[in-house]
């Protein structure tokens, strides 16, 4: 095999070039020291690769001494370093013949596998944002490294939280390092919801990474598009437009945020209001549609193709026809002022007609209007589908529009002469004002005022009813130590970070159809840490006598009272043997040597005697 490492030019080099002593006609003899924990068997080849920026910036040129590639066997017998036990050396001569010659010499500490012993783990979500549909897959990437080299055969033990399972169909696995100290494993949720990943040496816990994993709602396959016109046989002014609207479902019900491709054909002159142009790309609202306008200057019939770019197979047109602009002396416009008002609610959505001279652009007053609606709707002054009004001095007239169903109307403008223009408002879903009901976490619903007791990476969920369903989250107060994600049917994750003892966190949820908020509060009061795993006796008596760490049992209880059996959040409360029993601060360590520890499984003490505590219990935590 063969190891490698970038070097630097050794000190007493720099000097000798610096004051002159130093002959490079004759080379540098030099001296690599290599661990022997490292697995070097003789044979093994040792390759010293010098890196460009290898001199001291007294040197002057780079010229001054030759430098090149060495590689060279490891001999038979190594020369040991009796200042150092562990390391050997060898010495070499210019030609790269070992040589037991006085030398310059530095030592090169050389990562690798056999027998080195890890001091970091890396753990990466290389795949991330999987369909919680139980089959899409997230992917943990691990690396395991001595010395910044990956390091092979190497047991890593990883856990999960929440619903997600890897691919073993549990929460909890082993994989073994290879291919310069990588391994992965892929995960799957059947959830909605943001996981924490946990890697940890399967021989030393307190080498470990935690990432944040997460499992998005899975988008419905959509398997019917329809387009239906709303406005036709409108004028080819340029302003007036027509319109149509694509709804797209998935078993009957619609499916949001589809993407639709627009494409007016047989035309060189209509274009969509939305962009100005022949082809649009857009995404369904909350109710599985999506309206566009297009305008013509030219009287023609045009054709409207609309498809699903998630599914090739859906795909509808449909004819718009653009008339001769009338020869009256008035020209009529129809501009919606109010849109999207909620239905039932009292609120109006209005629409505003202008009429201008034909000929000059001026504003026409006293011009009488007609004005009718489609569907449910109604005016506001009549009372009725249908409803009069005069142009004011500026030339416009508003009406204002009701309705108690949710629902895409037509409003209409005519003149006398019978010139026509139209305009699509909506009236929204009147919902429930959404409010957040509960809080809870795997194991129960928390009682008020909770959680007050937290961890890194503790995650819990929020629920809500009424609203929408299609709600924004947000941090207001505590966005450095806590963050949300919206999870399907109104409910989010809210994940802690860091801890919270300065202020309360205040976590928001606004309705994006209604504007209605709520707001969740909390304070933790107990933030977790310093999760010491395998704890020895010397540590455990410098925890209690020196630090002070150990914990209380009510301070123990107090986060298995609020979140239940602890075993259910993997890592950092299980070790990789599954254990949950925590040493208390209730030890005697002299005399009779007696402890209680308590079991976070199901909140159990259990008093015990030395040596048998040590082979119950071996774990310990802190508060911050």
């Amino acid at each position: 095999m063969q190891k490698s490492s970038i070097i630097s030019l050794p000190a007493p080099v720099i000097d000798k070039i610096i004051n002159g002593t130093l002959n490079t006609n004759k080379g540098v003899t030099l001296s690599v020291t290599v661990d022997n924990n490292l697995g070097y068997k003789p044979g093994d080849t040792l390759n010293v690769i010098w890196g460009g920026n290898v001199f001291d910036s007294r040197v002057v040129s780079e010229n001054d001494i030759s430098l090149k590639k060495m590689a060279f066997p490891v001999p038979e017998k190594l020369i040991t370093n009796g200042n150092n036990v562990k390391a050997a050396y060898i010495r070499t001569d210019e030609n790269l013949q070992v040589t037991n010659s006085e030398a310059l010499f530095f030592t090169v500490n050389l990562g690798g596998s056999g027998s080195a012993t890890p001091d970091n783990v890396q753990l990466t979500i290389a795949k991330d944002n999987a369909a919680a549909d139980g089959q899409d897959t997230n992917m943990a990437a691990i690396v395991v490294s001595s010395a910044n080299t990956g390091i092979d055969g190497i047991s890593v033990d990883l856990t999960v939280s929440g619903n997600a399972l890897f691919m073993n169909g549990r929460n909890q696995a082993t994989v073994k390092t290879k291919n310069s100290g990588i391994a992965s494993l892929g995960l799957t949720d059947a959830s909605a919801e943001k996981v924490q990943v946990f890697a940890s040496i399967a021989d030393d816990a307190s080498l470990y990474d935690k990432k944040t994993a997460t499992f998005i709602s899975p988008t419905p396959a959509p398997d019917t598009l329809k387009l239906e016109t709303l406005i036709d046989h409108t004028e080819a002014d340029g302003k007036s437009p027509n319109a149509a609207v694509a709804t797209v479902t998935a078993n009957g019900s619609p499916v949001s945020e589809t993407p639709l491709n627009f494409i007016i054909r047989g035309t060189q002159t209509a274009f969509f209001d939305l962009n100005g142009r022949q082809e649009v790309n857009v995404q369904t609202d909350s109710s599985g549609t999506f309206k566009v306008n297009i305008v013509d200057t030219v009287a023609e019939t045009i054709t409207l193709y609309c498809s699903s770019l998630n599914n090739s197979g859906l795909s509808q047109h449909t004819a718009l026809t653009f008339e001769k602009i009338s020869s009256g002396t008035h020209r009529l416009m129809l501009d919606v002022m109010v849109d999207n008002s909620i239905s039932g609610s009292g609120k109006a959505n209005t629409v505003m007609a202008t009429v201008t001279n034909d000929g000059t652009g001026a504003a026409e007053r006293d011009i009488p209007l007609s004005f009718d609606v489609t569907q449910h709707a109604w005016f506001q002054d009549s009372k009725t589908s249908t409803t009069t009004a005069k142009t004011d001095q500026q030339g416009k007239a508003i009406v204002s529009i009701l309705d108690d169903t949710a629902e895409h109307v037509i409003v209409s403008a005519h003149l006398e002469d019978n010139t026509s223009v139209s305009q699509i408002v909506t009236f929204k879903e009147n919902f429930d004002k959404v409010v957040i009901t509960d809080a809870y976490n795997v194991n129960k619903k928390f009682a008020a005022g909770q959680p007050s007791t937290a961890w890194e990476g503790a995650t819990f969920i929020l629920k809500t009813v009424g609203g929408s369903q299609n709600f924004a989250w947000e941090v207001i107060s505590g966005a450095n130590s806590v963050s949300v994600s919206s999870l399907p049917d109104g409910q989010a994750s809210v994940t802690i970070t860091s801890p919270l003892y300065s202020t309360p966190c205040v976590i928001r949820v606004t309705d994006k159809e209604t504007g209605e908020i709520a707001s969740f509060q909390f304070s933790i009061a107990k933030f977790y840490k310093d999760f010491k795993y395998n704890v020895g006796w010397a540590e455990l008596i410098y925890d209690e006598i020196i630090q002070k760490n150990l914990l209380s049992i009510p301070d123990l209880l107090s986060v298995y009272n609020e979140w239940g059996d602890m075993s259910k959040y993997g890592s950092p409360w299980n070790s990789s043997n599954g254990d949950t029993t925590f040493w208390s601060s209730q030890v005697i360590l002299y005399g009779s040597c007696e402890a209680t520890v308590i079991d976070l499984t199901d909140g159990s003490s259990h008093y015990h005697l030395f040596p048998e505590l040590l082979l119950q219990s071996n774990k310990i935590v802190t508060l911050a």
